[in-house]
């Protein structure tokens, strides 16, 4: 049996730095933070070093707060450090912020395809 296994991008939507997007590869764990060794960088003073990891398996994608300073947030509301959330097509993700509050802001909204 053919095995369908989505694909999965972030896009940056503050209006201050549009559309940006980012593809993320299958069955692997996508660190996000200021440090160097993130895939997805982001330079907000809210953002932690490596403030959250996004975790795509199949068609699933999860997203885990690595204890930042000053949370993730999916649709609004902070998750619990070190639980892995389910996100869905369309779900928003703030790092560190709820919403975009300068053009640094990292705010990122989940979409199915490349």
């Amino acid at each position: 049996m053919l095995s369908l296994i989505m694909k999965w991008t972030l896009v940056n939507i503050n209006n201050l730095n549009p559309n940006k997007g980012y593809s993320l590869k299958e069955d692997t764990q996508h660190d996000l933070g200021r440090g160097k060794e993130c895939i997805l960088k982001c330079v907000s003073l809210y953002a932690s070093r490596v403030h959250c990891s996004i975790f795509t398996t199949g068609d699933s994608i999860h997203v885990v707060d690595n204890q930042s300073s000053n949370g993730t947030y999916v649709n609004g509301n902070l998750i619990t450090s070190g639980e892995k959330v389910a996100l869905s097509e369309n779900d928003i993700i703030g790092i560190g912020v709820r919403a975009v509050l300068d053009e640094k802001s990292l705010v990122l909204k989940v979409v199915k395809g490349d």
